[in-house]
């Protein structure tokens, strides 16, 4: 986690289904079928985001890769929530 911003790695993720795609060359359609679902997934993903941190989502990005298989989950956070965070910690200091 940066200022702004939160990436989740996830690692070894394809199910036995996706491995079998992916060895008959399938991995585009692994991918889309993958990003699919994560984006269908994303406001639940965000809210969860947004509770744990207490900041506000502005986007939400996911992507795949293979060969080694390692997805990224990307939240971006509202600037503004930090600046207020941090006049707010400054105005108590």
């Amino acid at each position: 986690m940066d200022r702004n911003y939160l990436t989740v790695y996830l690692e070894d993720m394809y199910m036995p289904a996706e491995r079998t795609l992916i060895a008959g060359g399938h991995d585009q359609q692994v991918k889309e079928t993958r990003q699919a679902f994560q984006m269908t997934m994303a406001p639940q993903f965000i809210n969860v985001a947004e509770e744990i941190t207490g900041r506000k989502v502005i986007a939400f990005m996911y992507q795949v890769h293979f060969h080694p298989d390692i997805a990224a989950a990307i939240f971006v956070f509202d600037p503004s929530d930090a600046e207020s965070e941090a006049s707010q910690e400054r105005a108590a200091g």
